[in-house]
């Protein structure tokens, strides 16, 4: 029998705003997928903007390219947002301002940001050989 393991998505709970986010696991697969996105929106659609914004706003334009979805974010109407109806600049710009209005979004994210890949290498590299005859 095959098995396949999807990672689980991460919920990050806003208790500032009230809202509930979801991201995807990040890996350098995704990484590399964000940019390529970029680049050719930049190359073939002339969106140059969106390439600069997205060197100033790194880590906001990561975060909104795992968001998978929301709940609890309205617009100025009281109206429910849907995440169909958000760009991945749009998306930045509420990663950008959910940073402002939840002071603890920030480390939450840098700690779910760092590559599962990255993790694996770090384990690996704390451990030590040790010759056989030196137990």
């Amino acid at each position: 029998m095959f098995v396949f393991k999807k990672a689980k998505p991460a919920m990050f709970n806003s208790e500032a705003t009230g809202s509930n986010f979801k991201f995807r696991q990040n890996s350098r697969n995704e990484q590399d997928e964000l940019e390529l996105y970029i680049r050719s929106e930049n190359e073939f659609k002339g969106r140059h903007n969106l390439l600069a914004d997205w060197a100033m706003n790194k880590e906001d334009y990561i975060a909104a390219w795992l968001l998978e979805d929301f709940s609890g974010v309205q617009d100025e109407n009281g109206n429910p947002h849907s995440i169909a109806n958000f760009s991945l600049p749009d998306k930045a710009r509420l990663i950008g301002k959910l940073k402002e209005t939840d002071p603890k979004f920030e480390p939450w994210f840098a700690s779910h940001y760092e590559a599962a890949e990255k993790k694996i290498k770090e384990m690996a590299a704390d451990r030590e050989m040790v010759e056989p005859g030196s137990v």
